[in-house]
């Protein structure tokens, strides 16, 4: 049940994928390696890929919709159930990452690099990261609306059950944080 409109690849590598009832429409890949990735029922729609090596990954129940991704690195990264609407990545290194029930929206990340983050159940909206570098960070039914962060370093953060909203960080630094039951 695959629906491929439109849809350019170039220079690229596949190998040991499975794709199952995915629509793709208005896709460009270049020089992709792509490893060992298994991808179930997902809609993607008017994306931009360029330049990106994905290893084991596994995306399913998924809706990406005018995302653009740039120079990516992305290994070993686990999405369940994600929604991801008109999200500009650029120039960013992903590995180990597990993101469960996400909804994200209108999300610009730019020269981002996020190492063995656990994301669940996290609501993201209307929300620049700019410039940011996170390692070891677990996040748990975390809501997030309307923030603005830039040029901001975490290192071994534990957020559970927080609620955000429109909040604004620039050249914040975090290490070792950990916060519960947080609004």
């Amino acid at each position: 049940n695959r629906d491929l409109r439109n849809t350019d690849v170039r220079n690229t590598a596949v190998r040991n994928m499975n794709v199952g009832n995915t629509a793709v429409r208005n896709m460009d890949v270049r020089n992709k390696d792509v490893r060992t990735t298994n991808v179930s029922n997902m809609d993607v729609r008017n994306t931009d890929v360029r330049n990106t090596g994905e290893r084991n990954m596994d995306v399913r129940n998924t809706g990406e919709r005018n995302m653009e991704v740039r120079n990516t690195d992305v290994r070993n990264m686990d999405v369940h159930k994600t929604v991801v609407r008109n999200t500009d990545v650029r120039n960013t290194d992903v590995r180990n990452m597990d993101v469960r029930n996400t909804d994200v929206r209108n999300m610009d990340v730019r020269k981002t690099d996020v190492r063995n983050t656990d994301v669940r159940n996290t609501d993201v909206r209307n929300t620049d990261v700019r410039n940011i570098d996170v390692r070891n960070m677990d996040v748990r039914d975390m809501d997030v609306r309307n923030m603005d962060v830039r040029n901001m370093d975490v290192r071994n953060m534990g957020v559970m059950n927080t609620d955000v909203r429109n909040t604004d960080l620039k050249n914040t630094d975090v290490r070792n944080i950990h916060v519960r039951n947080t609004d």
